[in-house]
């Protein structure tokens, strides 16, 4: 998988061109351009949108589904399940997502 070089807090990190798609299809569901309950492109598409390849693509596929963003059908496609909470967006870098979704969890399991 490609990694890209990136500044982080300490001034040193590496980030997967994954991390990357991930983050751009994140905001392009946010932002309207994939809507909910509507079909993701194709793989190859995206791959092509993107210039990366199938299994960088793959990998932001399975992180948007971990994260509950996706739903994928087996023979039918990728469809976006749900939006992301604009304010999430806003208030931590879209890297963190599922980070932030395991925090609300965790409190809700505890403050229940």
């Amino acid at each position: 998988m490609m990694k890209l070089s990136v500044a982080n807090d300490s001034g040193v990190g590496v980030t997967r061109f994954g991390d990357i798609i991930y983050e751009r299809i994140v905001a392009m569901i946010a932002d309207g351009t994939f809507p909910v309950n509507e079909r993701l492109p194709a793989e190859a598409k995206l791959a092509e949108m993107f210039g990366a390849s199938r299994p960088v693509v793959r990998d932001a596929l399975e992180r948007l589904r971990a994260d509950g963003l996706v739903v994928s059908s087996k023979g039918s496609g990728s469809y976006v399940r749900q939006r992301p909470d604009s304010s999430v967006l806003k208030m931590v870098p879209v890297g963190s997502l599922a980070d932030v979704q395991r925090f609300f969890e965790f409190r809700a399991g505890l403050e229940a």
